[in-house]
């Protein structure tokens, strides 16, 4: 489940970015950007090859509209459905199989194929009370080695010292899963451009996380199942947290990209 952060300064990809191999049958191109996380078997690690796994909401999709770079990252590699309205949209389209894998709900899916294979899981991003309590549930829940780190608020790009500390923790604790909460776009952009050096280091499974972090330390609830079946889990967590109107994606705006574009 993605969370929107302040815009970005700089907006250019990394270097000879990796290319997902993946077949472009199992690509679906919707409102711009090329989707490739067709279903979770897709997105897990399988070798050493590291897997960058964008979930992409309504929010991320207006943003990447007005944000050509952002988008390019986004198509460059593993963008998944998550959201309702994004996902229906894009099966009546396309007619192709499309299923909503958020952000919230494959984290467990990853928690769960750690603790079968024996991966370490590293954290990286929102408040360090919150990585920690993070850190602490889900060992309680998977019982499996998790480690984080929580770096001080900067925008981005961050500073040669910020990124010297990040990974500098990743080398210690040699995490095969990673997975990152800075908000987008900066998390996006942020994984695209050091892949090779996460690659490098281990990693094999890197996802961009955003608010994932808070509701695994209880900040708040998952919609219920009822809800996320109408699609009114954005209208839910304005609900739990009136200060997200100004992030409310535009349904109008929205509506037109995704049936007109």
């Amino acid at each position: 489940m993605p969370r929107v952060a302040g815009a970005v300064n700089d907006t250019s990809p990394g270097k000879d970015a990796l290319q997902p191999a993946r077949d472009e049958r199992e690509v679906v191109s919707f409102a711009g950007v090329d989707f490739r996380g067709a279903s979770a078997d897709d997105l897990l690690p399988e070798s050493s090859r590291l897997k960058l796994v964008f979930p992409v909401n309504a929010e991320l999709i207006l943003l990447a509209e007005s944000n050509p770079k952002f988008r390019q990252i986004l198509s460059r590699h593993y963008s998944t459905f998550d959201g309702f309205w994004p996902c229906l949209i894009a099966r009546f389209r396309t007619r192709k199989r499309v299923r909503k894998i958020s952000g919230s709900e494959f984290s467990h899916v990853i928690f769960g194929h750690a603790a079968q294979k024996g991966l370490k899981v590293f954290l990286l991003g929102a408040s360090a009370e919150v990585n920690r309590a993070a850190q602490n549930k889900v060992k309680e829940l998977y019982g499996i080695e998790v480690a984080g780190y929580s770096p001080a608020f900067e925008p981005y790009p961050y500073r040669s010292e910020t990124n010297r500390q990040i990974f500098e923790e990743i080398r210690r604790t040699r995490p095969q899963i990673l997975m990152v909460a800075f908000g987008a776009p900066k998390q996006e952009f942020w994984l695209d451009e050091h892949q090779h050096e996460l690659e490098a280091n281990g990693v094999r499974l890197a996802m961009a996380v955003g608010g994932t972090l808070d509701m695994l330390a209880g900040l708040y609830q998952k919609a219920p199942a009822f809800i996320c079946s109408v699609g009114l889990e954005g209208v839910w967590r304005v609900l739990l947290d009136p200060k997200r109107i100004k992030r409310f994606p535009n349904p109008f705006r929205f509506f037109r990209i995704a049936i007109y574009h």
